[in-house]
């Protein structure tokens, strides 16, 4: 296995696990396990003479600029979004893990930390804001009202109005449930990306055109966390003219990301009547009630 992994079957190598320690002369090494951080068999490492932890892709980002320490960081605002998107990326879905791991290093004296990845962070300078921002994005949501949004495109109007009956349904079945809707072409789709991340179910909805669904939906749903996301409720709608095949793709594209999809998703042919914005809203007061019982 050790010639699979290096493609050197020769290589002197010394195998080491969480609390050892290596004596280097006059430097020494401990090895602190930290599991899925972001790989399963993460590890830092720390030298106390140093005070310097090693801390693999922990705290880091793709970030290059020609220095190599914070301090001389030219374009912070640039950083702090690379730092962001990064954790987003590498860490979200693993946020207990980052939550064990920030208190691994906790009572270490810390002045520098070198990642795999991004600028060396010092103690007086942009360690503290990486610590700060690991705490603040690890953190788990606090408890309150469903959040259920209704994320959408459309159009001609068509699938909006299914939208809105839907969220009608929704508040039919849970008056208390944070549900509002989100015309995907004039929001920020970060802040949407981070919405969906945070909810307790969602509904999405698209026009078929050309045979799919319309870029905005998929790009919401192309930033999905295929983890945390799993068994997370989904409901899926839309109104097409011809062929059909946005609901259909967008239901057969949730669940392959285990999401928990309600029903075979709803579509309606060109400008919904008001017998179908009344299924619609059955629909939606269905998929609210599902969750109602799953709570209890």
């Amino acid at each position: 296995m050790d010639g699979v992994i290096t493609n050197n079957p020769a290589l002197d190598m010394l195998v080491v696990k969480d609390g050892d320690t290596l004596d280097l002369g006059g430097r020494e090494l401990s090895f602190i396990n930290a599991p899925f951080l972001h790989w399963p068999d993460g590890m830092f490492t720390w030298s106390p003479q140093d005070k310097t932890l090693f801390s693999c892709d922990f705290l880091g980002c793709h970030f290059c600029e020609p220095y190599t320490f914070d301090y001389n960081i030219v374009y912070n605002r640039e950083y702090e979004l690379a730092l962001r998107v990064y954790f987003d990326a590498i860490f979200a879905p693993f946020k207990p893990y980052v939550v064990s791991g920030l208190e691994k290093i906790r009572d270490l004296d810390l002045e520098t930390v070198c990642t795999s990845h991004g600028p060396v962070l010092t103690k007086n300078c942009r360690l503290s804001y990486a610590l700060e921002k690991y705490i603040e994005w690890s953190a788990p949501l606090p408890a309150g009202p469903k959040l259920i949004p209704v994320f959408y495109c459309s159009a001609y109007g068509n699938t909006g109005k299914i939208a809105e009956a839907v969220r009608s349904g929704v508040l039919d079945a849970l008056p208390e449930a944070n549900c509002e809707i989100f015309d995907l072409n004039y929001q920020d789709m970060g802040e949407m990306q981070a919405l969906l991340a945070r909810s307790s179910a969602f509904a999405v909805g698209s026009p078929t055109i050309n045979a799919d669904a319309v870029a905005p939906i998929w790009h919401l749903l192309s930033h999905v966390d295929a983890i945390n996301n799993r068994k997370r409720p989904a409901l899926v709608f839309g109104s097409y003219g011809w062929s059909g095949e946005a609901v259909p793709n967008l239901t057969a594209r949730l669940a392959g990301l285990k999401s928990a999809v309600f029903g075979e998703g709803f579509k309606v042919n060109f400008v919904p009547s008001s017998d179908d914005l009344e299924k619609a809203r059955e629909l939606g007061s269905a998929f609210a009630a599902s969750l109602r019982a799953e709570s209890k």
